[in-house]
C-alpha cells in the first residue's frame, strides 16, 4: 500500500504543478492583456496626438497666410502712399516753379515800368529845358 501511497503523491504534485503552470499562463496572458491595452491606449493617443498636431498645423498655415496676405496689403497700401506723396511733392514743385515764374514776370515788369518811368521823367526834363 506504500508503492500505492507513493504513486498518489505524484499526481497530487503533478496535478499542484499543472495548476501552477496554468496559474503562470493565466498571469502572463493578464498582464500581455494588459500591456496591449496599454499599448493601444497609448496609439490612440498619439493618434489623438497627431490628429491634434496636425489641426494645430492647418491653424498655424492658416495665420501665416493671412499675415502674409496683410503684409502683402499694406506693401500695397505703403507703395500707393509713397506713389500719392511723390505726385504731391512733384505738384507743389511744379507750383512752386509756377509761382516763381510770377514773381520773375511781375518782377521784370516792375523793372520795365521804372524804366519807362525814368524815360518819361528824362524825356519831359528834356523838354522843359529845350525851351
Amino acid at each position: 500500500s506504500s508503492g500505492g501511497g507513493g504513486e498518489q503523491r505524484r499526481k497530487a504534485e503533478a496535478l499542484m504543478e499543472e495548476e501552477r503552470r496554468a496559474a503562470r499562463a493565466e498571469a502572463e496572458r493578464q498582464e500581455a492583456r494588459a500591456r496591449t491595452a496599454a499599448a493601444e491606449a497609448d496609439a490612440r493617443r498619439n493618434a489623438d496626438a497627431q490628429r491634434w498636431a496636425e489641426v494645430e498645423a492647418a491653424r498655424l498655415r492658416e495665420r501665416e497666410e493671412a499675415a502674409e496676405h496683410a503684409r502683402r496689403d499694406l506693401e500695397l497700401e505703403r507703395r500707393q502712399a509713397d506713389a500719392e506723396q511723390a505726385r504731391l511733392l512733384q505738384w507743389a514743385k511744379l507750383e512752386e516753379e509756377q509761382r516763381r515764374k510770377v514773381r520773375e514776370a511781375a518782377a521784370a515788369a516792375r523793372i520795365l515800368r521804372e524804366e519807362e518811368a525814368a524815360r518819361r521823367r528824362r524825356w519831359e526834363e528834356e523838354e522843359r529845358t529845350s525851351k
